[in-house]
């Protein structure tokens, strides 16, 4: 009895399944005639245009990462220094001794640096905590009537030479303070001298590494409760008419 082979599903099976294998027999043939069909990979040309399209990428993306380290520090700082400030207000009325911040500034050096001392009940003075260092290309500015203009007291800078005898302080150097009374009231710089406003800034650069701009944050600082806060910018007032 023969087999209608359209109705037959043995045979349109076996059909299929010869035409499969021819059909992988001709691609094996063709790969060994043509290896490139087995063997992808990339040519001189497309490594170039894709290390010039990562290089483009990276030189565009340089400035804003700057950009977004230096903010970075800056806010660290800003941290850093209101913890501090804060430390030395709570340390002196708890201790009720007199307390300084003194900042330092550093012409040659890329890290500014401050100090916590107080004077003991002896007259003697303590340190607090050592010379703790801002982030490096954070500074203190120079700006004159501020905290930075306020020279120590000629104790406390010997004070500081016998703590720190390794410590050279150069002519160059900078010195500000601060002095907080057993009450956490600022009593130096004294009311009416120099205003109680630290300055600190970092420089921006391009790709070039030159100077493009500066940026600068400012701490202000209540005399009566001693605490500070970082100064906000003012923003524009828009007026509708």
């Amino acid at each position: 009895m023969g087999c209608a082979h359209e109705s037959c599903y043995y045979c349109q099976y076996t059909y299929k399944k010869k035409l499969t294998r021819r059909e992988g027999i001709k691609r094996m043939e063709e790969n060994k005639i043509n290896p490139k069909f087995s063997e992808k990979g990339f040519t001189l040309l497309e490594l170039l245009v894709t290390l010039t399209l990562i290089t483009c990428i990276a030189l565009l993306t340089l400035p804003a990462w700057h950009l977004l380290q230096e903010r970075e520090a800056r806010h660290g700082s800003m941290a850093l220094l209101l913890g501090s400030l804060e430390q030395a207000r709570t340390a002196a009325v708890q201790e009720h001794a007199d307390t300084w911040v003194i900042f330092r500034h550093h012409k040659t050096s890329t890290h500014d640096s401050f100090r916590l001392l107080q004077q003991t009940e002896e007259g003697s003075i303590k340190p607090l905590t050592p010379w703790v260092n801002l982030p490096e290309h954070i500074t203190f500015l120079l700006t004159p009537k501020t905290i930075m203009s306020e020279s120590p007291p000629s104790m406390l800078i010997q004070a500081l030479h016998n703590l720190s005898p390794e410590e050279i302080f150069k002519e160059t150097d900078r010195l500000g303070s601060l002095q907080y009374n057993t009450q956490g009231v600022i009593i130096s710089p004294p009311q009416g001298g120099n205003e109680l406003i630290l300055n600190f800034s970092t420089s921006l650069h391009d790709t070039s590494g030159s100077q493009k701009k500066a940026s600068f944050d400012t701490i202000i600082f209540s005399r009566l409760t001693g605490r500070a806060w970082k100064k906000m910018p003012l923003l524009p007032c828009k007026k509708n008419f």
